[in-house]
């Protein structure tokens, strides 16, 4: 009977904190990697048990990182280009970026978007916007457009196609704010950027 009241309370602990950081919005500041990492804790049961101290303790963790995710979330978006296509610079950010896996088996790929949520919030923070909901994120906009058998969409900051072979093509929409993400890179791989972005 201890057994499985101790699973019964884990089960309730998991879901929890699961509930917890979703509908909080709190998920929002966090970059891709931040956002996997919580996704596997979450799928093996590796929660903190569920109480108020360690909800306030945990929340105020996250948000006090959010500035480290912020620009952890340009890195990797910067690291997962492929640099066999003309169009992704291995330098910089251009104009435009191929965007591998966007579509998996002509589904939307979750990993990628999270990726594409934290160029939005990039470019939100840097506009000086505030921070998109991640449940109005790269995900529902996309499966949005699919379920209406588009194959793009927009937004403010960029313009997405995607085709068959589950790649997409985004093309920035502010070269500004393409200009300062670039300036992150800069600080972060200062000799491997060209001088017109530092």
């Amino acid at each position: 009977r201890d057994e499985a009241e101790a699973a019964m309370v884990r089960l309730i602990d998991v879901r929890g904190w699961d509930y917890l950081l979703s509908e909080s919005g709190l998920r929002t500041f966090m970059d891709a990697k931040a956002r996997d990492q919580w996704s596997n804790q979450i799928a093996e049961g590796d929660v903190p048990e569920l109480t108020t101290a360690n909800i306030e303790a945990t929340f105020a963790q996250l948000y006090s990182a959010r500035g480290d995710m912020f620009e952890r979330g340009v890195l990797q978006c910067f690291r997962r280009l492929s640099w066999n296509y003309k169009t992704n610079q291995p330098f910089k950010f251009g104009k435009r970026i191929i965007v591998r896996y966007l579509l998996s088996q002509g589904s939307t790929n979750h990993r990628t978007t999270d990726e594409l949520d934290d160029l939005i919030r990039v470019f939100s923070v840097l506009d000086r916007q505030p921070e998109p909901d991640h449940r109005h994120g790269a995900y529902c906009l996309i499966a949005d457009a699919q379920r209406a058998r588009h194959t793009e969409v927009e937004n403010a900051y960029f313009h997405l196609r995607w085709f068959k072979n589950g790649n997409g093509h985004l093309t920035f929409k502010r070269a500004d704010l393409v200009d300062q993400m670039n300036k992150i890179l800069a600080k972060h791989y200062p000799h491997a950027l060209a001088s017109e972005a530092r």
